[in-house]
C-alpha cells in the first residue's frame, strides 16, 4: 500500500544537475508518482522544447512553465523534477511551496559541463538560453541562479562524487526529515 505523504518532493536545480534521473529513483523509493515538468510543457506544447524555443521563443515557454506548475501544484504524494529556470518565476517558486519540500540538487560548473558533454545529442536537443553555446554559458547563469536556488530550497544536496541512487537516498531522506516523520 502506497505512503500518503500529503506534500510534494519538488527537485530544482541547473541543467543537468540530475533532477529527472534522481526524480525516477527516488519517487520509486518513496512509492510515489514522478511528474516531469519539462516532459508536460512539451505534451502541452505539442512538441519538444528545443522546438517551442525555436519557434516561440523562451517567453513562450515560459508561459506554458507557468501553467504546467500551477496544473502540478495543486496535487500531493509526488516527485516533481522541474526545469532549470523554474526559480526565475517568483509565482512559480510560491505555487510549488504551497505543498512541496523543494530540494536543491547543487553540482559545480566543472560537474554540469562534464554531464552536459556526455549526454549524447545534448546539443541538439536543448536549446542555448543565452543565444550562445550551451556549455559556454553555463558558468554565468549558474552564478545568476545560484541565490535564486538557495533562497527556493528548503534543503540542498550535493550531487558531484555521488552516483544516482546515493544522491536519491539523501533526498529521500531530507524529504522524511523535512515531513518530521
Amino acid at each position: 500500500m502506497k505512503e500518503q505523504w500529503g506534500r510534494n518532493l519538488v527537485l530544482i536545480g541547473f541543467r543537468c544537475s540530475g533532477k529527472s534521473r534522481v526524480g525516477l529513483v527516488v519517487s520509486q523509493f518513496l512509492g510515489m508518482s514522478l511528474v516531469d515538468t519539462d516532459h508536460l510543457i512539451e505534451l502541452e506544447a505539442g512538441c519538444s522544447i528545443y522546438e517551442l524555443v525555436a519557434r516561440e521563443g523562451w517567453s513562450e515557454f515560459r508561459k506554458i512553465e507557468k501553467k504546467v506548475i500551477s496544473q502540478v501544484s495543486q496535487t500531493t504524494d509526488q516527485v516533481i523534477a522541474t526545469g532549470g529556470g523554474v526559480v526565475l518565476d517568483q509565482e512559480n517558486v510560491q505555487s510549488l511551496k504551497q505543498r512541496g519540500v523543494l530540494v536543491w540538487l547543487q553540482a559545480s560548473v566543472a560537474a554540469i559541463k562534464e554531464r552536459m558533454l556526455r549526454q549524447k545529442d545534448f546539443m541538439k536537443t536543448r536549446p542555448s538560453l543565452t543565444g550562445v553555446d550551451p556549455l559556454s554559458e553555463v558558468e554565468e547563469l549558474l552564478r545568476e541562479r545560484e541565490p535564486l536556488y538557495a533562497r527556493a530550497s528548503d534543503a540542498v544536496v550535493v550531487t558531484e562524487g555521488l552516483s544516482i541512487n546515493q544522491v536519491a537516498f539523501r533526498v529521500a531522506r531530507v524529504f522524511i526529515d523535512k515531513k518530521g516523520i
